[in-house]
């Protein structure tokens, strides 16, 4: 690497550090610095979450986010359909919706 991990601290130490934080953080930590999120990302901090035991297995629910059609008015107004992405984490048995994708502020097309 030819950055500090974590400014002030050994690299292994702050490679340490983003391997263990929570799965649930790992949104937030991408958005700190560039370079943790192209870490995060990376294959190789998969390999040491999972040797470290930090992976977690989750359930992906796809689901609407809108209704193919709004009635009530004169004319019904057709709306294209998004969809979004909610996990469901067993451990804490907790369901979490993801954030939008940037590349799609208003859902995933179909088929995407």
């Amino acid at each position: 690497m030819d950055f500090e991990v974590i400014p002030g601290l050994p690299d292994e130490i702050g490679w340490e550090c983003l391997v263990r934080a929570e799965q649930t953080s790992h949104a937030a930590m991408r958005l700190v610095r560039k370079s943790w999120q192209e870490l995060i990302a990376s294959p190789d901090s998969y390999k040491c979450r999972k040797a470290t035991g930090k992976t977690q297995k989750y359930a992906c629910l796809v689901r609407s986010l809108t209704s193919p059609s709004l009635r009530g008015a004169k004319q019904e107004v057709q709306r294209p359909l998004a969809y979004g992405l909610t996990l469901f984490e067993p451990r804490t048995r907790q369901w979490t919706r993801v954030p939008p994708i940037p590349a799609y502020p208003d859902g995933l097309p179909l088929f995407c």
